[in-house]
């Protein structure tokens, strides 16, 4: 199951805009398409990432208005994933990292699709066996307090 290719999480085509789209534009993308970040291109280059996060954290300070160009907030260089990585690989990415949102990339540098921290969490709960998430739970207790 971790050795899965992250690719078959590979979901809808990423909402797209260039480095110089208004932040204005790219907070009204995020709510018209209903995502959570969006890939920052540079024509057919993906060169960053714009979140819902970076949206709350970044925009509300002096100097940014709605019409910075989002390239000057967007989260750069941008940390990928190829097609061929394990789960086990993306998952231990976003940990180790702390993202929510990592793009899948092809070997041509072809940005695919972004999986979700959620997306995977996703498929390790639907791929476990029925027999154990339908286990009763264990009345045993330990026999001194934790930390004592």
């Amino acid at each position: 199951m971790l050795e899965t290719p992250v690719s078959v999480l590979a979901r809808a085509r990423p909402v797209r805009v260039q480095r110089d789209t208004p932040l204005g534009e790219a907070a009204r993308l995020l709510r018209q398409e209903r995502t959570r970040c969006l890939a920052v291109m540079d024509g057919d280059a993906m060169v960053g990432i714009f979140t819902d996060q970076d949206m709350l954290q970044k925009c509300f300070s002096k100097g940014v208005s709605g019409d910075t160009d989002i390239g000057l907030v967007m989260n750069s260089p941008v940390i990928t994933v190829a097609p061929d990585s394990s789960i086990h690989d993306a998952l231990e990415l976003i940990d180790r990292e702390r993202m929510r949102h990592l793009p899948l990339v092809e070997p041509d540098g072809t940005l695919r699709a972004i999986i979700r921290a959620r997306d995977i969490l996703n498929f390790l709960a639907e791929s476990l066996p029925e027999s154990v998430l339908n286990q009763p739970p264990s009345l045993t207790y330990p026999s001194s307090r934790e930390g004592g």
